[in-house]
């Protein structure tokens, strides 16, 4: 299928469902993938699961990685192996600075450290690096602001 005969948007649809606790279960297309409290809200029983913020890092860094890998084919540069290291940093924010009423966590940075193997010469690697952005939609989305919205809200009575 050429680009120009590809639909302009898409909706990707995914189902969160909560099962007590801290414990969600998302259904992707046919997978389901059970999600539970990081470690830093101080959990003491076993986790069952990646966090939500866990998870937003895998696929910020499963999209970086795409996107790098179409870089690459676009620039005409062969990578053997790439591997992404990615550690987030996140802060504690106290209701007297947000006016919440609980403690809320925020991501204050993410950084991305790579492992390419690759017979290219450090320029070429630095121009996949700077061409890749453009391709990551979870990073866009990022970089965009682009958060949540609720749609439709049905109220159901127990």
């Amino acid at each position: 299928m050429n680009v120009s005969s590809q639909p302009k948007s898409k909706v990707i649809p995914v189902e969160v469902e909560w099962k007590g606790g801290k414990l969600v279960e998302a259904k992707i297309r046919n997978i389901r993938l059970t999600m539970d409290a990081p470690p830093f809200e101080g959990e003491e029983r076993k986790s069952l699961g990646p966090s939500a913020t866990e998870s937003f890092m895998a696929a910020l860094g499963r999209c970086h990685m795409m996107s790098i890998l179409k870089a690459a084919e676009d620039e005409g540069v062969e990578i053997k192996a790439l591997k992404a290291r990615l550690e987030g940093v996140v802060e504690r924010k106290d209701p007297e600075e947000t006016g919440f009423k609980q403690s809320t966590w925020r991501f204050k940075d993410i950084t991305i450290n790579l492992e390419v193997v690759s017979d290219a010469d450090d320029r070429e690697i630095a121009r996949v690096l700077r061409e890749s952005h453009k391709y990551c939609t979870v990073g866009n989305a990022v970089r965009d602001g682009i958060s949540g919205k609720y749609g439709k809200v049905e109220i159901k009575k127990s």
